[in-house]
């Protein structure tokens, strides 16, 4: 006997029954079940059944099972791996996302085969595949491991989980540049956040939508988002500060890129206590690179200049494994060239443009910030325009409204100023 159990369809079951003009009593005896158990299949009490019932199901009514089939992802009722949930638990997750090790975590969780699993498990062991594979930059990878944990938790109607895979799904959208497609992930999670019943995962939700609106340039809304993230997570009964730091962080990223520099320091503080706390290395780094740039933005400050960027160069050589998203080395940039020391500031170039070629959108801020310094420095060897009209492609397709006037505020200058460069940096 198989122990596979399918999901149906009740809409269909209902509509075959009504032009059949059977009664819910006549297709019990049929099969030879009572009336409450097609009753129970009707109403979605309950929502899968056996293949072995689906084939007699279909053979009473003369359709073909597909017909009738909501999901066609069989469904073990295995019991769960305990070494594996263990694996999976949100404080290891987020140890891993501190430590960035996540070479050594996807390979722990592909020691695990997808078939050995029950199907609640399966769908978590995609669900963490994709997001190791997006911070190892293996764009392709993520999606086929994102797409697979969708369809598992929709077919086990895992909400929270479906949640966690449609957001991660937004971040790669956002990386790979791809605005439509990030809508279109995040109208389907807006569409379930009535359905979430975890607060952690609605703020996760809050918190990588306006992650995705600050790199869209959606900066208001972005500030809304993650603001209202926060507020939502320190209502949780246990809340980690690996998350709040993050939040911390792009809320800090979001100030800058509107220009709020007041808020942006007060943030960045607040992030730096919170990475401290989390064991955070890279949001340490981040966060006393960020003060060490408003200390050119800002009057205040100005004399811990060098203590911020020191201590901040100092964490950095202990970041393990570099991601393509690089925003501590796009400050790094700007600050060797607000200190007219431009063979550092190519030389980060240079560093980026490798690192980032896998993101569309990161390669583009990199080509971006390439102009800026062929106009701050004439001896710098002046960027492709293939390059060139390839980043305005992305930033169209993305709708980065700023970044679309910083390209052509450049195209149109032989050369610019410091002034200039700090009006339309993009952050």
């Amino acid at each position: 006997m198989s122990l596979e159990y399918i999901e149906i369809c009740p809409d269909e079951l209902r509509k075959q029954l009504r032009e059949r003009g059977l009664t819910h009593a006549d297709l019990a005896s049929m099969l030879g079940l009572s009336t409450k158990s097609v009753q129970r299949w009707l109403n979605q009490s309950i929502k899968r059944m056996k293949i072995e019932n689906l084939e007699k199901l279909a053979k009473a009514l003369n359709i073909d099972k597909e017909l009738i089939t909501k999901q066609r992802v069989p469904f073990r009722p295995s019991p769960l791996n305990r070494s594996f949930e263990d694996l999976c638990s949100e404080h290891l997750v987020y140890a891993m996302a501190a430590n960035e090790d996540w070479k050594i975590y996807a390979s722990l969780l592909r020691s695990y085969g997808p078939k050995q699993l029950p199907s609640v498990q399966e769908a978590y062991l995609y669900k963490n595949l994709g997001i190791a594979s997006l911070r190892l930059g293996k764009m392709n990878a993520a999606k086929v491991y994102l797409d697979k944990a969708v369809t598992l938790s929709e077919s086990n109607g895992d909400y929270n989980l479906l949640m966690i895979a449609l957001t991660t799904h937004q971040d790669r959208c956002h990386m790979i540049g791809d605005y439509k497609a990030g809508i279109h992930y995040y109208n389907k999670a807006t569409e379930i956040l009535p359905k979430i019943t975890s607060d952690k995962i609605a703020s996760l939700y809050l918190a990588r939508t306006g992650k995705f609106f600050t790199q869209c340039g959606r900066v208001d809304e972005a500030v809304f988002l993650l603001r209202r993230a926060l507020s939502r997570y320190y209502k949780t009964d246990t809340p980690n500060v690996q998350f709040i730091a993050f939040c911390l962080s792009y809320l800090t990223w979001a100030y800058l890129r509107a220009r709020n520099y007041k808020l942006a320091r007060t943030t960045a503080k607040r992030a730096l206590r919170a990475s401290h706390r989390a064991g955070w290395i890279r949001g340490q780094s981040l966060a006393l690179y960020t003060l060490g740039i408003l200390t050119y933005l800002q009057p205040e400050g100005r004399e811990l200049r060098d203590k911020y960027f020191g201590k901040g160069r100092a964490i950095k050589r202990h970041i393990p494994n570099r991601p393509i998203d690089a925003p501590i080395e796009k400050l790094e940039f700007l600050r060797h060239c607000l200190n007219q020391d431009f063979e550092k500031a190519k030389n980060s170039i240079v560093w980026r443009l490798k690192k980032s070629r896998r993101s569309n959108l990161y390669f583009s801020y990199a080509i971006l910030d390439a102009l800026f310094l062929a106009k701050l420095d004439g001896g710098v060897q002046p960027i492709r325009s293939t390059f060139v009209d390839r980043a305005e492609e992305v930033f169209t397709r993305m709708q980065t409204a700023d970044a679309l006037e910083a390209l052509k505020f450049l195209k149109s200058k032989s050369s610019i100023t410091q002034e200039d460069l700090l009006k339309y940096f993009v952050f």
